[in-house]
């Protein structure tokens, strides 16, 4: 298993939202300057009003829902359809982020002989993603934007080597699919892919004790500077 691991060309697929680019921490900044008195009466927005750029970004992480306004609501209302309404409405809004700490990864990659392929995925088409990727990573052949359904979007994809997951739960789709062989994971340590266990704070999905009967290996790494 482990020349399998060692000796061999990398195709490799990672999630743009939280990994690249943190949409929800954009969100968060974007409220709190634009949108505070809008949604004061459905999120607790005293958590983060008085905090620093660089605290929010912790905070953002730390979070124990994907999405930030279910994380901060005082009140029951459609998180996502709000989020992608506010989103939607910055047309300039993945341009003004600054990268997660992972973009200097894939720039370290790209040049290396072993990375064949780099697979950026968003479930939903969004130009302004695209026009960044290219802008990011100044059109690199080994780029490939795509999108669409996750788990129909990993069975088109032949030999992923790497997987980057801001969200564990992805993993288990992966091995629904049987595509986890020889395959290593990193996931980045979210609030929301954590749980406690009397006083040890553990990954969901205990796939670290499947790992080597399942022939994967699992990873964690922060994915902003601390």
């Amino acid at each position: 298993m482990i020349n399998e691991f060692a000796t061999r060309d990398e195709i490799i697929f990672i999630e743009y939202d939280d990994i690249i680019k943190s949409t929800n921490t954009a969100l968060l900044k974007l409220l709190k300057n634009d949108y505070k008195d809008d949604i004061k009466d459905f999120i607790h927005f005293e958590k983060v009003e008085q905090l620093e750029d660089n605290k929010i970004d912790l905070f953002s992480t730390a979070r124990i829902e994907k999405n930030i306004l279910k994380a901060l609501s005082k009140i029951n209302f459609d998180y996502d359809y709000v989020f992608k309404t506010l989103v939607d409405s910055k047309i300039d809004l993945y341009a003004q982020m600054q990268p997660l700490m992972f973009a200097d990864a894939i720039h370290a990659l790209l040049p290396q002989k072993f990375t064949k392929e780099i697979y950026i995925y968003s479930e939903e088409y969004d130009s302004r993603i695209e026009c960044d990727i290219a802008i990011l990573f100044k059109g690199s052949s080994k780029i490939n934007y795509i999108t669409g359904d996750f788990s129909a979007v990993i069975d088109s994809i032949p030999n992923i080597t790497l997987y980057v997951l801001s969200d564990i739960d992805k993993l288990g789709k992966i091995i629904q699919l049987n595509r986890q062989e020889y395959c290593e994971f990193m996931i980045a340590e979210y609030g929301y892919n954590y749980y406690e266990d009397n006083g040890i704070v553990r990954l969901k999905g205990n796939y670290e004790e499947i790992q080597e009967d399942k022939i994967f290996k699992i990873g964690t790494f922060s994915p902003i500077s601390i």
